[in-house]
């Protein structure tokens, strides 16, 4: 499977961009990603999550998933628009595309 992750915005404005090939990760990380996803129902997800709050300085999101039958499915969304259970989801794939 292969994930796009991108954040942008915040205070700071940084921009973090990662490709990540679960075929290239260790075997562990590649099954808690597939966990992540399910417990977000991730492909069930409508493609722009909004908040109901408008605010400034939210980090914006565009995670673009394509599994091994090539159906990409792509989402975008803010903090406050996230699902909860999308949460640990996007925690660990900035961290993973902090270490790229």
């Amino acid at each position: 499977m292969k994930i796009e992750f991108e954040r942008t915005g915040g205070f700071m404005g940084l921009r973090i961009f990662a490709e990540i090939d679960t075929a290239d990760l260790p075997p562990e990380e590649a099954e808690a990603i597939d966990k992540l996803l399910a417990e977000a129902n991730f492909f069930a997800l409508p493609e722009e999550l909004t908040a109901s709050t408008p605010g400034m300085d939210y980090f914006h999101y565009r995670l673009t998933v394509i599994p091994e039958d090539g159906k990409a499915h792509t989402v975008r969304f803010t903090d406050s628009a996230a699902p909860l259970e999308m949460l640990p989801l996007v925690r660990r794939l900035t961290r993973l595309a902090r270490g790229q």
